[in-house]
């Protein structure tokens, strides 16, 4: 993605509308979940909700991520995928002891 912030917003909800179809850009998008801008990081974790059940996993790696925002916007996005996240409770359960009170 290239070009200002409200470009990578729209590409990120664009990729959304797309659903699962967009899979395959899925690493792209969780990348956007530590952008600067907080628009850009809730239209990339919005967009990964979008595209479904699958895209629990990149959503769970990224809540490692050295980004205290991005390790939030992961944790509610995969809050939203309900039933799919459960294999990944154990990582978010950690999140209760992260050294950011944002993130707990």
């Amino acid at each position: 993605l290239d070009g200002g912030w409200f470009l990578h917003k729209a590409a990120c909800q664009e990729l959304g509308r797309m659903g699962a179809t967009a899979m395959p850009v899925a690493e792209a998008l969780a990348a956007r979940l530590s952008d600067e801008v907080l628009q850009v990081r809730a239209a990339a974790a919005t967009s990964l909700v979008q595209l479904g059940s699958a895209a629990a996993p990149v959503l769970a790696a990224s809540l490692l991520d050295s980004n205290a925002g991005a390790r939030w916007i992961a944790c509610d996005a995969l809050g939203q995928l309900e039933e799919a996240a459960r294999p990944h409770a154990g990582a978010v359960a950690i999140l209760l002891e992260d050294a950011r009170w944002q993130v707990r």
